[in-house]
């Protein structure tokens, strides 16, 4: 439904059929952080599920605006359908939830989404997860959350069939940090884990190649080291969450 092959907006669809019932999960559901994209792509396309299926749950990988921004505007949508999201998440997603309603306020382009942030005063309600726990999503599918890495919260998500006989199963990683982070350690999917379908986040996969965090490190202590010496002054934006707390 939105983010492939940019970032932003994340939101995949995942429809199961029992041949007499639709349903449906979403993976993430994330605000595109470029407002000149247009309502289009700052959100998940919800509307290509019309005439599908309504969606049942989403599943939070964790919680950056491009994954977790646009939950307002779903909930909205799709008032009845659960939230789940790792112990952790839970915990740092009303502070979220404060900043997508200005950014939601702020963006608002397309009137098929538009909502009156009045409306959306409270985060909507989550149901957490503990890591490597199994929880229903809908009936007859269930999921596990892995560490991933990346920023305090970051799941990767299990889901397979509550009956065995199915022989299917589908790992969607989120955004993944395969090294040691000076706060967040690195994720931790089993290695006899064989998943059958796997979506992957790849921002980097195309890079030929990828700075290693210790060696970006040894460069930020370089340049501030080097700038302190002549009694100047550093700046570095960074996100809020994440990146904020290892610097």
């Amino acid at each position: 439904l939105g983010g492939a092959g940019e970032i932003g907006a994340a939101g995949y669809a995942l429809v199961f059929s029992d041949g007499e019932e639709d349903k449906c999960v979403l993976l993430d559901c994330g605000l595109h952080p470029d407002p000149r994209a247009g309502f289009t792509h700052l959100v998940p396309d919800f509307y290509l599920l019309d005439g599908i299926a309504e969606p049942d749950a989403v599943i939070i990988s964790h919680c950056h605006h491009d994954h977790v921004g646009a939950l307002p505007i779903f909930k909205r949508k799709y008032p009845n359908a659960k939230i789940f999201m790792t112990e952790e998440s839970a915990i740092v997603y009303p502070f979220v939830f404060e900043d997508s309603k200005k950014l939601i306020e702020a963006q608002r382009i397309d009137s098929r989404y538009l909502i009156d942030v009045e409306d959306v005063k409270d985060a909507p309600s989550v149901t957490s997860v503990k890591f490597g726990k199994d929880f229903e999503i809908i009936k007859g599918v269930k999921g596990r959350f892995y560490r991933a890495g990346h920023i305090f919260g970051a799941g990767a998500i299990f889901i397979y069939p509550e009956n065995h006989n199915r022989d299917w199963n589908l790992l969607f990683t989120g955004d993944i940090k395969l090294e040691d982070q000076f706060f967040i350690k690195k994720c931790k999917i089993p290695e006899n884990l064989k998943p059958k379908i796997l979506i992957c986040e790849t921002t980097e996969a195309g890079e030929k190649q990828i700075l290693r965090y210790e060696t970006a490190v040894e460069r930020i202590k370089n340049t501030i080291n080097k700038i302190a010496t002549k009694k100047g002054n550093v700046l570095i934006p960074v996100t809020a969450l994440g990146k904020t707390q290892e610097i």
